[in-house]
């Protein structure tokens, strides 16, 4: 046995040595090698759009911009609290997610006047730095400011808002880290009304002080119009001309190329800049973010509006946003390997926004990034990385978001899809069924709805747990004076809450839509499984292990064939919640190592196996291409080791026998070192790997760069911060506490139930054992530990429920032969 163990722990040591000497990228994938001289990236806001409206009321020059671009899906969750299209462009430009107060969007010009002060005079004030604004001979490129910039009057309450945020957010990524690279960010346009200033451009663009080294954000951009909502819109022309003019700002003159009819406002902007420049130029303006702001000000106003109204105005906002599109071409040339153009929405209703990218090296097709391993499916975080790598600058300090790539074969046309028969003739026009923003739009829907059907079907399934599990409680309380039919249907009931799990991944196979669909389906699949295998096996205990194998292995099948099923589950992750993209998540990973253990124990009665079936799945939820889930591999690594121990424990002893008692310590360290090594070194190994998995980043981050302590710290309180949350308001405490309650009563009273399936099923003893103890693990060490608690713990605990339920009818079935 000792050689046994010695031969683990060396193969454990092997693989952690061979994993912490390979080499890995930390920069990630980059587009090439990044001009920086002449490299430029245009990010064009348009809160509220939508691919429907899109193909809908969109124009030429927006449809043609699509049929380019890489599109997608971005998640846009941001930090709690906070005004949504704030708080949207502050994790834009932090690739974090940030919560961002309405005065956030007090982005003024320096001498813009608030409340009867000159804005540069209130944020001098409140920050008590005195940028030297105009002096390049002590700023430029180091960090000065000239009268062409921009101020965050708020930003001592931006900064302190995040930092007081569980995700520890820093504001201002994108603007700080071209600043440290001698280059320049600008903001033009607006989102004001006649009422509210909201300037969200800037906080995309903004650096690590709440400054913008050039911005055109006030009056300049907007026109009057008293039809449009507010009597204002954008001024589509003077904001091509000003994005132009802040290109142009490099060359150490103000020209922006301008026509002969340049407007009288874009020469004025220009001859502030001269007048701001002196003698010597600004740093390279390399991203210009302009925020088109009709879109934010309809949303705004749509209470005012009849639905005919509000469509009409709708389609004059898609009017201007296509004028916008032939105006930035015009004056700054179109999508091409040193100019990429990015249209996003930074917030969305349905919790995924739009995203289109062209230009650089993204052309038609679908988006992904390895926040998402998904085609057409990418992150609000992903945004600002993936512009700083256009350009080829490094990130001032560690996000969370990770450069977004073309997906591979993703790419089609606006017409048929790729190897259909009628791809060779098919038309490139917005009708076409199968074009990238068709999947696109297809994606959202589905997802959204999913996303609907979510909580309304979960908390059906953990109904159908607590009625089956105090159910039972009620027929041990009376026992014989239960009716027959009674412990009859707690029998099925206990079986079907057990069916849940693969009914949930069934349904996925099936694309059921929408919460009715999917509450039938869950309805319907259980009660037929559950007559089926009652009927089949004659027991509830061992129709919950068949179930448990069964169940077990199709999420070990989806993991292994790239998670579809877990993807589109309602049991799986969700793509709008934005807790994960990939792998597999909390709840498939609580009822797969807990199936996983029943499994081994059940259909082999060895503990062994069941100990080595719990392994098995530690090695599936570490890995970084399959499971990727680290508090997954921890609980599964304690679920194997306390079976091992159980195991190893109960192999008969000779008395005073010092040989053997050696041999069981060394065998229960050997349990327990082999778990924790092979976790080790499945973190090193991701940690090591060019495309990281989140866990692997993690890893980076807390050993790699300063204030890894502090990351760690905030890791852990905002998994504090979520179990606190989960545990008051999820309804899975509910499951939690209806198995604490009938495992104590059949603990403290149940007329030895416990110690006869000890005694009849000592294996699936064992696994139950080893899965309530990985459940305490998953309670500890996840962020949603009461879910992932109650979930492992779930088939154990419904074996030993069966089994009880097998008891009861079995004797009365006994007293009525009698």
């Amino acid at each position: 046995m000792r050689r046994h163990v010695v031969t683990a722990v060396l193969l454990t040591a092997v693989l952690s040595a061979w994993a912490a000497t390979g080499g890995y990228s930390a920069g990630g994938h980059r587009d090439a090698v990044a001009d920086r001289d002449s490299r430029r990236a245009v990010v064009i806001l348009a809160d509220g759009l939508a691919w429907q409206d899109c193909r809908a009321h969109g124009g030429p020059a927006l449809t043609r911009f699509l049929s380019a671009a890489s599109v997608g899906c971005a998640n846009v969750r941001t930090a709690d609290r906070g005004d949504p299209l704030l708080s949207a462009c502050a994790t834009l430009g932090a690739g974090r997610r940030m919560t961002a107060p309405e005065s956030s969007g007090y982005c003024l010009g320096l001498r813009e006047v608030f409340q009867g002060e000159a804005a540069v005079d209130v944020y001098l004030r409140r920050t008590g730095r005195l940028p030297p604004w105009g002096d390049l001979s002590g700023g430029g490129a180091d960090g000065g400011l000239c009268a062409t910039a921009s101020v965050c009057i708020a930003w001592p309450e931006l900064e302190r808002a995040n930092a007081e945020s569980s995700y520890r957010g820093r504001p201002g990524l994108v603007g700080e880290s071209l600043r440290r690279a001698g280059m320049a960010s600008a903001a033009i346009g607006n989102s004001d009304d006649r009422a509210l200033v909201c300037r969200p451009a800037v906080l995309i663009a903004t650096d690590a002080r709440g400054t913008t080294p050039w911005a055109d954000v006030g009056r300049h951009t907007v026109a009057s119009d008293p039809h449009a909502p507010f009597g204002m819109v954008c001024d589509v022309r003077a904001m091509a001309e000003a994005a132009a003019t802040a290109f142009s700002m490099e060359t150490g003159t103000a020209s922006a190329t301008p026509t002969a009819s340049a407007t009288p406002t874009a020469s004025a902007t220009v001859a502030a800049a001269e007048t701001a420049m002196d003698a010597e130029a600004m740093p390279a303006t390399a991203a210009v973010v302009l925020d088109m702001g009709d879109f934010a000000r309809l949303r705004r106003y749509a209470v005012n509006l009849s639905p005919e109204a509000y469509d009409a105005q709708l389609g004059l906002c898609y009017e201007r946003l296509d004028a916008l599109l032939v105006e930035l071409e015009r004056f700054l040339g179109p999508p091409s390997e040193r100019l990429a153009y990015f249209l996003v929405s930074p917030s969305s209703e349905s919790g995924l926004a739009p995203v289109a990218v062209a230009g650089w090296s993204y052309g038609a097709g679908l988006l992904t990034s390895p926040t998402t391993r998904r085609a057409g499916l990418v992150t609000n975080l992903d945004i600002a990385p993936t512009i700083l790598a256009g350009l080829g600058v490094d990130p001032a300090w560690e996000c969370d978001g990770a450069v977004m790539a073309q997906a591979p074969g993703a790419a089609g046309s606006m017409g048929a899809a790729p190897g259909s028969a009628g791809e060779a003739g098919a038309a490139d026009e917005p009708g076409g069924i199968a074009d990238n923003v068709a999947r696109a739009m297809l994606m959202e829907q589905t997802l959204a709805l999913a996303a609907q059907a979510r909580g309304p079907v979960l908390r059906l399934f953990i109904g159908l747990l607590v009625v089956a599990v105090f159910g039972l409680l009620g027929v041990l309380v009376f026992r014989s004076r239960a009716p027959k039919w009674a412990m009859r249907s707690v029998r099925v009931l206990l079986v079907a809450a057990g069916s849940a799990p693969l009914v949930l991944l069934t349904e996925a196979m099936a694309r059921a839509r929408g919460t009715a669909a999917s509450s039938i389906l869950l309805i319907a699949g259980c009660a037929v499984v559950a007559l089926l295998a009652v009927r089949v096996f004659g027991s509830a205990m061992w129709s919950v292990v068949v179930l448990s194998g069964v169940t077990a292995v199709v999420i070990a099948a989806d993991a292994l064939t790239g998670g579809r099923l877990a993807s589109t589950s309602l049991l799986g992750h969700s793509a709008v919640l934005g807790a994960r993209y990939y792998g597999i998540g909390n709840e498939l990973m609580g009822v797969f190592v807990g199936s996983a253990a029943v499994t081994g124990a059940g259909l082999s009665r060895m503990t062994w196996l069941s100990a080595t079936a719990a392994a098995m799945a530690m090695v599936m939820l570490g890995h970084p291409w399959i499971g990727a889930n680290f508090g997954g591999m921890v609980s599964a690594a304690v679920t194997s080791a306390v079976i091992a121990i159980m195991a190893v424990r109960r192999r008969p002893l000779a008395t005073g026998s010092t040989r053997f008692r050696h041999a069981r310590l060394f065998a229960l360290a050997g349990a327990c070192l082999a778990a924790l090594g092979a976790s080790a070194a499945l973190i090193l190994w991701d940690a090591h790997s060019p495309n990281a998995s989140h866990i692997g980043r993690a890893w980076r981050a807390l050993t790699q760069h300063v204030g890894g302590s502090g990351q760690l710290a905030a890791i852990i309180m905002r998994k504090l911060a979520m179990n606190v949350r989960l545990l008051r308001y999820t309804a899975w405490t509910q499951v939690l506490i209806a198995f604490l309650v009938i495992l104590g009563a059949m603990v403290a009273g149940a007329h030895g139930v416990f110690q006869r399936f000890r005694r009849d099923h000592l294996s699936l003893y064992d696994a139950l054992m080893g899965g309530l103890a990985g459940a305490l693990a998953a309670m500890v060490v996840n962020d949603s530990g009461v879910v992932a608690c109650a979930t492992l713990a779930m088939m154990p605990t419904l074996a030993i429920l069966g089994y009880a339920a097998d008891e009861l009818v079995g004797r009365r079935a006994a007293l009525g032969s009698d």
